[in-house]
């Protein structure tokens, strides 16, 4: 009886395993967070080259391909609508000559005319060529961009965090973008490398104290 029962089980388990890994989506994108930038922002003409932008963004590094500029014909009043704007395509090897890792994040600086309201944007992807999204942020309703950070070319918004992970040399990436609300000039989406500090274990303060500690009183040993 309590092996037809844990037969039971069993099946249950394998089941519920089963079900799971065909309702998941494949290859589900990796969802981004967008938040405010800290004063003073980061700096796009020292720090880093953008992906989407301006004619501004001529600081980007000989290393590193061009960028997508923003469309001014006709002043338009949205960018990606009715389709996303795309970065031109960039093998994966182009960041990592750039980045000191795989991780980083993409600064964003907003360019807002006087006197109109805030700008919105609902979408921004980082893209595998012939292949899924692989990071995104979406926001239905739009999320306002407000200008935080006075200056052209300083981040105001970030999002965070993009990898190279797990992809090749030779793969091709590609970032899109959906701006519904667009008021005064263009912004700019701009690479920002992020290393990331290892944090010391708690413990390793209170193991350095006592080394030292235990080679003070062995010191004092050998003087008496």
């Amino acid at each position: 009886m309590a092996l037809l029962r844990l037969n039971i089980i069993l099946q249950i388990i394998l089941s519920v395993i089963l079900i799971t890994f065909i309702v998941a989506p494949a290859n589900a994108a990796t969802l981004l967070t967008l938040t405010a930038e800290t004063a003073p922002g980061i700096q796009q003409n020292d720090q880093g080259p953008c992906v989407i932008g301006e004619p501004s963004c001529g600081s980007n590094p000989e290393i590193f391909p061009g960028w997508t500029d923003l469309p001014t014909i006709g002043n338009p009043s949205s960018y990606g609508i009715p389709s996303p704007i795309e970065s031109p395509e960039y093998l994966v090897s182009d960041f990592r000559d750039y980045l000191t890792g795989d991780l980083f994040d993409i600064g964003v600086d907003v360019n807002v005319a006087k006197g109109d309201g805030d700008q919105t944007l609902s979408y921004f992807s980082m893209n595998l060529v012939g292949g899924p999204i692989l990071f995104e942020f979406s926001d239905q309703n739009g999320a306002a961009l407000t200008e935080t950070n006075a200056g052209n070319g300083f981040s105001d918004w970030r999002f965070s965090e993009f990898s190279l992970e797990g992809l090749n040399d030779s793969d091709k990436i590609y970032f899109t973008l959906v701006m519904p609300i667009n008021s005064g000039g263009r912004e700019q989406f701009f690479v920002i490398d992020t290393i990331s500090s290892v944090p010391l274990p708690a413990a390793l303060p209170l193991f350095a104290s006592a080394l030292l500690a235990f080679g003070l009183i062995k010191k004092r040993a050998i003087r008496e």
